[in-house]
Order: structure tokens, then sequence, then C-alpha cells
């Protein structure tokens, strides 16, 4: 089984860490995970808003069935940067035939040459339109709730833009509030991860290229940020 090792670079929150016990779930070997513990930060307030209903909603959610612990058996390296040489260094020795990018910085191409173009990004958006960051949260700034949903595709030198494997919009309904929409995207990004994971193990991965290159978006400032949850609650409730 040593040739269907997986390594995921992350960050550890919440979310991620369901994402990680779903697929060891199902029975994928996921050998290491790298949490990034420095990210980015704007120079402009951006919350708190929604955060702790979010968490709490999470909470309640995520680990009804699924542990929050991640199991033993994972090997957990914390790292300041996913760019790292001590990144580089353990990825060499691990040698995984796939490995997984959600919610890091961008990967350079010292750290995804190691996977020899088997390293595939979840971005919890589309990227065709929105890449970056907050792209939920954009697209709905911009009335465009059918842009709202999850990929997962190659990751290359430029950030989101490389061929998709599998691409899944949000379905919206009435009882929905802003502060679920993390929850239901990464639902979705567990389901078409498994997908490229059975795809890929039987090789049979199929990638389509992204028809353009979306918009690159940055953090969403906290006072549009309120408009849009708003927004977004009042579009849920009048469905």
């Amino acid at each position: 089984m040593e040739f269907k090792k997986i390594i995921i670079l992350t960050t550890d929150t919440l979310h991620h860490r369901f994402y990680i016990n779903k697929i060891y779930e199902e029975g994928f070997i996921v050998d290491s995970v790298f949490f990034q513990k420095n990210l980015p930060k704007p120079n402009f307030k951006t919350g708190p808003l929604f955060e702790s209903i979010e968490e709490k909603f999470e909470i309640e959610n995520f680990f009804k069935t699924t542990s929050r612990d991640l199991n033993k058996t994972i090997k957990v390296y914390n790292v300041n940067n996913i760019n790292d040489s001590i990144v580089f260094d353990k990825i060499k020795i691990i040698k995984p035939s796939l490995g997984l990018v959600f919610g890091t910085s961008l990967i350079k191409e010292k750290i995804y040459s190691l996977f020899d173009g088997n390293l595939f990004n979840i971005h919890r958006g589309i990227p065709q339109f929105y890449r970056g960051l907050d792209s939920d949260l954009w697209a709905i700034y911009n009335n465009e709730y059918d842009k709202l949903g999850t990929t997962i595709h190659m990751v290359e030198k430029k950030l989101d833009t490389g061929d998709y494997v599998y691409q899944k919009l949000l379905e919206i309904k009435n009882s929905m509030k802003i502060h679920h929409i993390r929850y239901y995207t990464t639902i979705l990004a567990v389901d078409i991860t498994l997908m490229l994971l059975e795809d890929f193990f039987n090789g049979d991965i199929q990638l389509k290229k992204q028809e353009k290159v979306g918009e690159y978006f940055t953090f969403m400032p906290l006072e549009l940020k309120k408009k849009v949850q708003l927004k977004f609650n009042n579009y849920c409730k009048n469905i």
C-alpha cells in the first residue's frame, strides 16, 4: 500500500480536520498532514462578525459521527510556512503518490514539483470567476449566487488556475444562513475529493481546462462583509 500514500497541506481549523478525517474514514492512507501556522493577514478590519456562530454550527454538525481528533497513525507537522525547507525535506522522504492542498498560502514550485503533477487544490469557490480569498463572499456581493461551490484543481504556478477534475455548485436552501456556507462547501469538498481519489487510484483522472482565468480577490473588509451577510440571509429567506 506504500504507493497509495497521501499528504495533505492545510491549516488547523475545524473544517479542515473534518475533511482529513472523512478521507481517512473512507480507507485512504493519509500519511502526513502539514499544518501551516502563519498565514497572511490584512491590514484592515475583517471581523469579528459571524465567526463564533459559524464555529458553533460546525462543531455541532461536523463531529456528530466523525472525530475531531486526527487518527494517531497520521503524522502531523506544524510549520510556519507551507514552503519551509522542513516541508520539502519530509515530502522527499515520504514520496507520496498524491497531495491535497486546502487553505494554505500559494505553494511554490520547489514544493509542488515534488508531486510530479499530482498535487491538487481544494478551492471553496468557482475559480473561473472567483480566485483567491473569500470567493463565496465576493460572489454574493456581486449577486452571483450561481457561482457558489467547490472545485478541486491541479496546483500550478499561478493561484487557482490549474485544470480542474471536479466542481460542484452549492444548492442554496431557504433555511441557510451565511455562517452555514463553509460547512456546506466543505461537505462538497469531501465529496469531490473522494471522487478524485477513486479516479486517481484507478488511473482514470479526467482533467478539464478552466474556460477562463477568473478575477483574483483578497480579504473582504468588515463593512462589506456586514452587507453580504444581510444580503445572503435575505436571499435565502425569499427562496
